[in-house]
């Protein structure tokens, strides 16, 4: 019979139960089993995704089981979902058997309602705290679930009294209620099947769609679902959240790369919204070097998670060095800290620029963590012709720099949207696509552009983790520009550059340049030439 839900606890085979509870999901049994710190939780499995889809409804055999997996939840956390004393709330997240990073849709804080924000500021002695999540999770519910236009979410206080959030929470369900003809739920249990069917839903959007086929990736199995009990990084200045990679995944180079937020939740810092800060002490130093950013500064506003909070750090680094030994490839990591417990939500193979994948391969091999034909045939020959690459004659000072978040050089029109890269395109013009920060709806305009930039964001956003994929040239976080979405201009340094001007951009360096530079060609590294001499002189 069909298993139609796996606890984090299951004994399971190394390969067998991948097809039922996705890659995320096998991932998380996987280090449940390496005793990893995990919010605790059970996967909805594809078995369950092909019941549903028939009717794009939740069957009562299907509430049923999951009714009967929330229980054993509650048991094993000691806390209640929808309870009166520390109440439960869950995240609800996709997990394909192929990861398509930022492509479905997440759904944080589920069992929150008017009474469990009284309950938590009760416990927490914080009444600020949970009508944050609230305010958040009927946002979230509303776009995801109910499918409300996002623009007409737009309170972004984050210095809001408990009076300003109380009135933007109902202002949010008189919207509610006007778009969708019913009140926003406040069971949680509705929340929960409506959060879950949701995402089962998400798998066949648009974007899911075009990037399985762009990837070639199998769309017969549907997704698992993730559910999760919550933990957060938002609840005080002792927690955070971040993705960090084993290896620098654009250059290779073996040391941690990644970033942080103090006191926010995941979705904040893979939407680029905010431009985080640096997880290791040497990423935070060279970085505000990089950008013209004194000690002082940085001290004050950019000081990296291994200073702020050094016991977090070194145990978060010690699950980052087990994962990448057990699974012997550079890790893509997320995770939670609250109250300075770190807590590892998902961990993955990371989507490596080539020069990246050549150097690790190669790295790893020297090493002794993989063999040198599994280094070898771990590189996608396709991308080879991205080492033969190119660089920018510079003959100007550049106009912004930002993060090099996939490496390579790019010269094309400055492009705001998917439609005007896609009239470039069509007119065989090269386009840069320039946004605030990206999303999954701007996959047609990253996947056609010669290079993107945002004006927000870090090496974790949605635009770098996408670009390294494509091998895409990518600068985010160039603070110094201004998009006005309404004119569609860009301004940097009092300069106005409207769609259709000629930039440059160095994504080698995370250099900006005014106009149509000269390109000159050059060879990035050697590293691919000596394993293929290596394994052709012992085979």
């Amino acid at each position: 019979m069909n298993k139609l839900s796996y606890f984090f606890r299951t004994n399971f085979s190394d390969t067998a139960e991948l097809t039922a509870v996705g890659r995320k999901g096998f991932n998380l049994l996987e280090m449940n089993r390496l005793n990893v710190s995990l919010p605790y939780g059970f996967i909805v499995s594809t078995d369950a995704y092909a019941k549903w889809k028939n009717d794009k409804n939740i069957t009562s055999e299907l509430k049923q089981h999951i009714t009967n997996d929330i229980k054993t939840l509650e048991s094993e956390t000691n806390k209640l979902f929808g309870g009166s004393s520390n109440p439960l709330l869950l995240s609800i997240r996709s997990s394909g058997v192929e990861s398509m990073p930022g492509m479905m849709t997440t759904i944080l804080n589920v069992g929150i309602n008017d009474d469990i924000v009284n309950v938590i500021a009760k416990e927490t002695g914080d009444a600020i705290f949970p009508l944050r999540l609230y305010l958040k999770f009927i946002e979230t519910f509303a776009i995801h679930v109910s499918g409300i236009d996002e623009d007409l979410f737009d309170f972004c206080n984050n210095n809001a009294t408990v009076e300003e959030l109380q009135t933007a929470i109902a202002e949010y369900k008189k919207l509610y209620f006007k778009e969708i003809g019913e009140e926003f739920p406040i069971d949680v249990y509705t929340q929960l099947f409506r959060s879950i069917s949701a995402v089962f839903n998400s798998f066949n959007n648009d974007v899911a769609v075009y990037y399985r086929k762009s990837y070639g990736i199998d769309d017969s199995l549907g997704t698992a679902v993730v559910v999760q009990s919550m933990v957060f990084g938002n609840i005080n200045d002792n927690s955070g959240t971040g993705v960090l990679f084993t290896r620098n995944p654009i250059t290779g180079e073996n040391l941690i790369t990644g970033e942080y937020l103090t006191k926010a939740q995941g979705e904040d810092i893979v939407s680029g919204v905010v431009t985080p800060k640096k997880i290791s002490k040497y990423e935070s130093a060279k970085w505000a070097t990089d950008n013209f950013i004194d000690e002082t500064e940085r001290n004050k506003n950019y000081i990296s998670l291994e200073e702020s909070m050094p016991i977090a750090y070194s145990k978060l680094i010690s699950y980052a060095n087990k994962l990448e030994q057990h699974y012997g490839d550079v890790q893509d990591i997320e995770f939670t800290i609250e109250n300075e417990i770190v807590y590892i939500l998902q961990t993955r193979n990371a989507k490596c620029n080539i020069l990246g994948a050549v150097n690790i391969a190669y790295d790893m091999a020297c090493e002794g963590l993989i063999s040198p034909n599994t280094a070898l045939n771990r590189i996608d020959k396709t991308q080879l012709h991205f080492l033969n690459a190119k660089r920018l004659k510079v003959n100007d000072i550049h106009i912004s720099t930002g993060l090099s978040a996939s490496s390579g050089i790019a010269v094309g029109r400055i492009a705001f949207n998917n439609e005007s890269v896609e009239k470039f395109n069509k007119s065989g013009e090269n386009s840069i696509l320039v946004r605030i920060d990206t999303s999954p709806a701007d996959l047609i305009g990253m996947k056609l552009s010669d290079g993107v930039i945002t004006t927000r964001g870090g090496m974790t956003c949605h635009a770098a983790i996408v670009a390294r994929q494509m091998n895409k040239p990518c600068v985010v976080g160039c603070s110094n520009m201004t998009i006005d979405m309404k004119t569609l201009t860009l301004t940097i340094n009092n300069k106005v550059y409207k769609e259709g001007d000629f930039i440059s951009v160095d994504a080698i360096n995370g250099k900006i340049y005014d106009g149509k530079l000269i390109v000159e060609e050059f060879k990035l590294t050697d590293a691919y030439d000596s394993l293929s001499s290596y394994v052709k002189l012992f085979s």
